[in-house]
């Protein structure tokens, strides 16, 4: 039997069928397994993460350290003036040599100061804020403008509901630290090659910032390049040695509050210093906060406990603002009173208490683009 040969008009649009068919195949197969694909793309990034963690961990150490690095290169200048070669490296090995002592002795004694003041603060909490329920009811009792029943009811609800927002936060607080201590082991390993690679970044500052600058000059003109540089030189003023300075002021400030709330006999005292430290970072309104938070946690053992911790406080905060800051970097920033509470408070809105803190530093850097702006244009001072 004669077999009929295939009729070629019938060839393509059979071909064409078959590749159609094909591609819709493979695209049904695509999206059923694009939930797979964006799994391993999500893990490729996460483990590039990873990998690029000490290296992220050794550029921020660096760019904070900058600073203190240079001052203590020139204080060896100063004292060593035939060591000019060596200085550098003098200088990084003294820095590191203090952070690393620093660090010691905060992981031997500061912070199980704080964790066990924190284990406690959780325990004691209900009890407390009991007894203060009782001093607070009695005052609005013997006063005649505030013994209205209904608002003793509302401040006494307002004050149990705080008590127990603090006391879940507290206990949750105290888990996440323990949980970050028992699996420290990777945290330490990658803050350990980011202290390697920042004194590498440190020493060879100079020769990362001509290859930054023959980079740059790749894509920008000579007249651009200079201007990119000074407007970076000026963020830098306004951003990284306001933090670098406030992040020295806020660990020198919480050392001499730590000790001197906890000789002074204040309830929770290395916990307290810590918190109204960290608190002091807010222009202004955190000054308030740290004192309404001793004078809180003192009522609860009398009045002489009160008056021994503000008057301590007091005499912190003074020589924190007279001698600490301005031996550290004076009013690097430039922002006025009025600027400051403003971005404080727009901060604050925005994002809560680390939008006060970076409020600041961050407002510091908008005037400065502002003001080269308007420079540029020939609406303001060159």
């Amino acid at each position: 039997m004669r077999m009929r040969k295939p009729d070629p008009r019938y060839f393509k649009p059979a071909l064409y069928l078959f590749v159609t068919a094909a591609a819709l195949l493979l695209f049904q197969q695509g999206l059923s397994s694009l939930g797979n694909l964006w799994g391993a793309l999500g893990q490729a990034a996460a483990g590039l993460w990873q990998g690029m963690l000490p290296l992220s961990c050794g550029m921020i150490l660096a760019y904070i350290l900058r600073p203190l690095a240079s001052g203590l290169e020139k204080g060896c200048l100063r004292i060593f003036p035939g060591l000019e070669k060596k200085a550098r490296a003098l200088s990084l090995g003294l820095l590191y040599a203090l952070i690393g002592g620093a660090l010691a002795l905060t992981a031997a004694y500061a912070l199980p100061a704080v964790y066990a003041n924190l284990i406690d603060a959780a325990a004691c909490l209900p009890q407390d804020m009991a007894g203060l329920k009782a001093q607070l009811g009695g005052l609005l009792a013997r006063v005649p403008l505030l013994s209205d029943p209904a608002l003793t009811e509302g401040l006494l609800r307002a004050l149990d509901e705080a008590a127990a927002g603090l006391t879940l936060n507290l206990s949750a607080l105290a888990g996440q630290v323990a949980y970050h201590l028992m699996n420290g082991l990777g945290i330490l390993m990658n803050l350990g090659l980011g202290v390697v690679v920042s004194f590498y970044l440190l020493a060879e500052r100079e020769k990362l910032a001509a290859i930054a600058g023959r980079l740059t000059g790749l894509f920008l003109s000579r007249e651009r390049q200079r201007h990119l540089h000074a407007l970076v030189q000026e963020v830098d003023r306004a951003f990284g040695q306001y933090v670098t300075a406030r992040l020295v002021e806020t660990a020198l400030l919480a050392l001499v509050l730590m000790a001197g709330f906890s000789l002074s006999g204040l309830r929770f005292g290395a916990l307290v210093g810590v918190l109204v430290a960290v608190l002091n970072l807010i222009p202004y309104i955190g000054s308030l906060i740290g004192g309404a938070l001793v004078a809180l946690v003192g009522l609860m053992d009398g009045t002489q406990v009160v008056l021994g911790g503000l008057c301590y406080l007091l005499v912190a905060q003074a020589l924190d603002n007279y001698i600490i800051l301005p031996r550290l970097f004076g009013n690097a920033l430039g922002l006025s009173p009025a600027l400051t509470l403003i971005a404080v408070l727009a901060g604050g809105g925005l994002f809560g208490i680390p939008g006060m803190i970076l409020a600041v530093p961050v407002g510091a850097v908008a005037q400065v683009l502002v003001r080269r702006a308007l420079s540029q244009r020939g609406h303001g001072p060159r």
